[in-house]
């Protein structure tokens, strides 16, 4: 068809087929020499191959069933791509990558080596912002946060719905608390939340690059620190839960519940062995970075009122030991 494009922003018409087939030693096609030379900075790898090397990748390629032997082959495709980012395709997204977290690395390292403020004496019940600057000692409300970066934390009463009662933030100049519009309101129970029932971090008129820290939080738009432990030194609460079940052959109703959607996409059993899980297993995230104890992070009832900021001592505590985190890059 006129004028249809191919992923890559190609024209059919830029297209051309070759017959140039490049096959590899267990008989499988490659890419045509024309796209690796443009894929790879034109670098051309040894055909040599030990003997005992060839014999395990058959062997694995069988172990899942991957055709080999008698694949078919199709007429190869030679186009020129748009000019890569870099020598090679893996630079290329590697350059694109690196442009895009440059200003948030910056403004983390910028926060790892400021010093938090002192912890608020007195936490204002107030509906929505409060901040606490560290510069004049007072306190007022706030539309949000609007800071270079801050590391935040919240909590939510399930019981009541799944929505976000109280929170905390701490930037290297101010803190902040903020509390939801139903701890001043007869408790009710929320089938579904508003959007002014969410906590805004930044004016919407806002066009800085913020950061926000925070644990277990969103997949997007924070930096997760329960995913930085997770990648390097364990697992969750409920992976390990599910773990430590499934070994014992526990038939509890978490496990039950869970079993399907989560120990099939983790298969623990052919996944690792157990001297790999044993790195995982038990490594909590304060106790693996921080070396500390976290307490209950809140108690908070709504039909009497009482609330007890108490998360900011995991808050501040987690911050505090910045000199145990270590910045992979």
């Amino acid at each position: 068809m006129a004028g249809m494009r191919c992923l890559s922003g190609v024209t059919f018409a830029q297209r051309r087929f070759s017959s140039r087939n490049s096959i590899n030693h267990v008989g499988i096609q490659m890419i045509s020499e024309s796209l690796r030379s443009q894929l790879f900075d034109g670098n051309k790898n040894s055909n040599h191959i030990n003997v005992k090397y060839l014999e395990d990748i058959k062997s694995h390629l069988k172990k899942f069933k991957i055709p080999f032997d008698s694949s078919e082959n199709l007429e190869a495709i030679d186009l020129n791509i748009p000019k890569l980012k870099g020598s090679c395709i893996d630079d290329h997204f590697r350059n694109i990558a690196q442009n895009i977290i440059d200003p948030y690395l910056k403004t983390l390292e910028n926060f790892l080596s400021s010093h938090l403020p002192f912890r608020p004496k007195v936490w204002m019940l107030k509906q929505g912002w409060t901040k606490y600057d560290s510069l004049n000692g007072k306190f007022y409300p706030v539309a949000c946060p609007n800071e270079d970066a801050l590391v935040f934390d919240l909590e939510s009463l399930v019981s009541y719905g799944n929505f976000p009662v109280i929170a905390t933030a701490v930037s290297p100049g101010a803190w902040y608390s903020w509390c939801s519009r139903y701890l001043f309101e007869k408790p009710q129970k929320l089938n579904s939340i508003a959007y002014n029932d969410l906590i805004p971090v930044n004016d919407e008129n806002c066009v800085k690059k913020s950061l926000v820290i925070g644990h277990n939080a969103s997949s997007t738009y924070f930096l997760d620190t329960m995913s930085l432990h997770i990648a390097v030194a364990g697992l969750t609460s409920l992976q390990k839960m599910l773990f430590m079940a499934k070994k014992s052959g526990s038939r509890r109703k978490e496990v039950v519940n869970h079993e399907q959607q989560a120990i099939q996409k983790f298969n623990f059993s052919s996944s690792c062995n157990p001297t790999e899980l044993s790195l995982w297993i038990g490594h909590d995230v304060t106790d693996e970075w921080c070396y500390i104890e976290l307490s209950e992070s809140l108690k908070l009832h709504l039909n009497d009122f009482r609330l007890d900021f108490r998360l900011v001592n995991d808050l501040e505590e987690l911050r505090r030991q910045d000199g145990k985190l270590r910045l992979w890059r």
